[in-house]
């Protein structure tokens, strides 16, 4: 898809409106029009909005959207002598180890690893305070980046999380379902593969619950644009098409047919979603979710970030000289 935008935006044969992926938005901003004023964007999630925002204007309409929050295994828990979720990263850690010690897991939660686990991990420093960038310039070797790389490194320190796991296609389930690593943090798209693979009476045997919290509770928000082309012979036209799309019920339709989230945050009071008590965790998540700032230089420092997340994996560094590494190729890549 990415291709095939690039050779319509050069070729002039763009099509009318898009989905566009919230990471790839400045790739191809500069080819996207303007959000007509009429078409109000006050009731979209935050974190979806701001990947919208483009050259200092509203360059698309949030439509779907994704988050991350704690999936645990409330079978293994009640094991361990808990009752319900953890709301700290204390108790978070705690609920790990007890998990190991009193239920029989190998591994308390798995934790980020490979392909884009700097991005799979920013909960960690975003719920202690961090930004990834001041609009500057690139903020990453701070004490809020720090704290949060330090307690992700905790877990593989303490041998509550696997540094060798198996991160290939379907791997997360089958650990999750077998109760080998009873705690993740992903998707939503997970809800269906864990019924796939553990049968439909499988959802009693887990919850989903709000990252844990330090100084807050803030995880990744990302998704898909609905974006209008510049050379659009029909502009009128494809605006009444996104402003449709974007109505509350438009939106829960949508989410009934593929199980993509609604960026649209009255479409939640939908039946589908509102009586769905999984689910509505991640609603509640999206309130703080927070994306990667929309510059074409956050693929690149992501794929850095990957680097550093291995070595404090692997046992090779220690958090601030993997940060001050990060900060400097961070600075050298730019921020564009």
């Amino acid at each position: 898809a990415h291709n095939k935008f690039q050779t319509a935006i050069a070729g002039g044969n763009t099509p009318d409106v898009a989905m566009v992926g919230s990471t790839w938005m400045a790739d191809f901003g500069d080819a996207f029009a303007t959000v007509p004023a009429e078409i109000a964007t006050d009731g979209f999630f935050p974190g979806a909005l701001s990947t919208t925002e483009f050259d200092d204007r509203a360059a698309g309409v949030p439509w779907y959207v994704d988050t991350r929050v704690l999936y645990y295994r409330t079978d293994l828990a009640q094991q361990a002598g808990w009752t319900q979720a953890p709301t700290t990263w204390d108790e978070l850690q705690q609920l790990a180890s007890d998990m190991k010690e009193k239920a029989g897991a190998e591994y308390g939660i798995r934790m980020p690893g490979g392909n884009d686990s700097f991005q799979g991990a920013m909960w960690m420093p975003w719920s202690a305070g961090a930004e990834l960038t001041d609009g500057d310039a690139w903020t990453l070797d701070t004490p809020e980046m720090t704290k949060g790389l330090e307690y992700y490194k905790s877990f593989f320190d303490k041998g509550l999380a696997d540094a060798n796991a198996d991160i290939s296609a379907g791997a997360t389930e089958a650990e999750f379902v077998a109760g080998t690593t009873p705690m993740v943090v992903e998707g939503p798209f997970l809800r269906g593969q864990l019924e796939l693979l553990g049968g439909a009476d499988f959802t009693s045997k887990y919850a989903t619950a709000v990252l844990p919290a330090d100084t807050g509770s803030v995880s990744f928000s990302g998704g898909a644009n609905l974006v209008v082309f510049n050379q659009s012979k029909n502009a009128e036209s494809a605006w009444k098409l996104v402003r449709w799309l974007s109505e509350p019920e438009t939106q829960a339709a949508f989410y009934e047919q593929t199980g993509d989230l609604p960026a649209l945050q009255a479409a939640w009071d939908a039946p589908a979603l509102a009586d769905d008590a999984s689910l509505t965790t991640f609603g509640e998540q999206l309130q703080t979710a927070k994306a990667p700032p929309v510059t074409t230089s956050w693929v690149q420092v992501a794929a850095k970030g990957d680097q550093a997340l291995e070595q404090l994996r692997r046992g090779g560094a220690d958090v601030p000289t993997v940060l001050q590494k990060l900060q400097a190729d961070a600075d050298a890549i730019g921020l564009e």
